[in-house]
């Protein structure tokens, strides 16, 4: 189990493994609070600001038989500003998860989740996107996938996914 008890950054955070490529997380539990925000005006480009009960990002890889009780918070707190090289607009993707926040070409299964879950941003052209189990499912799969999360988001929010994407699926 996690040691941690609240942690606060900017970035992708795990309540295990921040980043998990093609490796397998199995039978772990987190009990640690985690809020990531990200501050535009720290950014000079389009920033993630993810949280994870688990796992934070989930690249071809696996979670399995693991449980959070933790809460997740990712936010943006800023308006939309400018890139100060190019003049673009820099956009903020704020997306939790209470297991993973975003799994791509991953697979999450046996897993349940009974901390909040939230993703907020101050205004509408950003995807904050909050999920039971995963904030953002792309090209990935959930299977007997549990929560009782109370999930909250101002753009996108789901029991279990926030938003999925391309060929993803539940079962």
């Amino acid at each position: 189990g996690s040691g941690v008890k609240s942690i606060g950054v900017i970035g992708t955070v795990g309540g295990i493994v921040g980043y998990n490529i093609g490796g397998t997380v199995l039978e772990c539990v987190n009990v640690g609070n985690i809020h990531v925000d990200m501050k535009t005006e720290m950014s000079t480009r389009n920033a993630e600001a993810r949280a994870g009960g688990i796992v934070g990002f989930n690249y071809k890889g696996s979670v399995s038989k693991c449980a959070n009780y933790g809460s997740m918070k990712a936010q943006a707190s800023s308006e939309l500003s400018k890139d100060y090289d190019t003049g673009t607009l820099i956009i903020n993707y704020p997306e939790a998860g209470g297991i993973v926040g975003v799994s791509l070409d991953g697979l999450v299964e046996n897993v349940v989740n009974y901390g909040t879950v939230e993703a907020t941003c101050p205004n509408v052209e950003n995807n904050a996107a909050a999920g039971g189990i995963v904030g953002v499912l792309n090209n990935s799969g959930i299977t007997n996938g549990y929560s009782m999360a109370t999930v909250q988001s101002n753009n996108m929010a789901g029991s279990l996914v926030g938003m999925a994407k391309d060929t993803s699926s539940l079962s």
